[in-house]
């Protein structure tokens, strides 16, 4: 930037740096710039978009992952994010809707499967859930992990809880507690406990 305080392409990459260390005012400011200097950079406005939801600004998030998406409409990446801000927004069946779109636009979107999947299985509200479409997705995020990652194995177990199925959820419950780190195993082993008593696990209330 001392070389060339018009590049857009480096105001975003220092704003990303600045993000990663947790400044998330100072990664807003170099997003701003960027989209001055180039108000067509897709990109910039997903990052500012993600700065905006960290700080639970969830309203600005959308908007600025909407024009991306207007930008380039093949935005995977977008697609999930402006998904995950109606989620904490408690819009559930726009955030799937935006999931499945981020699907459709990237079948290989492994951390997308699994959030589609744990909504679908969890979902406070019960007209979002849907045990079955569930375990489609949770099943898709294992494979493409190679049944290797702990937080989709939970995921797939919740979502064979929400169908009933309590004996795979128990045996599932069980693979993810092995494959967890410390951090997540009290977490993981609570689930364990209700799945055996038959019961599903539901997100608390926002």
């Amino acid at each position: 930037l001392r070389l060339d305080p018009k590049d857009a392409i480096a105001y975003h990459g220092r704003g990303l740096a600045w993000y990663a260390k947790g400044e998330f005012d100072k990664a807003l400011a170099d997003y701003n710039e960027a989209l001055r200097l180039d108000p067509k950079l897709a990109l910039a406005y997903h990052s500012r978009g993600t700065a905006w939801g960290i700080k639970g600004e969830y309203d600005k998030a959308i908007a600025d992952f909407s024009e991306a998406l207007r930008l380039d409409p093949s935005f995977a990446d977008a697609c999930y994010s402006r998904g995950l801000a109606w989620q904490f927004k408690g819009e559930f069946a726009k955030a799937i809707a935006d999931y499945t779109e981020a699907l459709r636009l990237d079948p290989t979107f492994v951390n997308c499967y699994n959030r589609l999947a744990w909504l679908r299985a969890t979902c406070r509200e019960a007209a979002h859930r849907d045990g079955k479409q569930a375990v489609i997705a949770a099943t898709k995020a294992c494979e493409l992990t190679r049944w290797k990652d702990a937080n989709y194995v939970d995921t797939l177990a919740a979502a064979c809880a929400e169908s009933g199925d309590f004996e795979k959820a128990v045996e599932w419950q069980t693979k993810a507690i092995e494959l967890a780190g410390e951090t997540d195993k009290a977490r993981f082993t609570k689930r364990l406990q209700l799945y055996k008593s038959g019961k599903p696990y539901r997100e608390a209330s926002k």
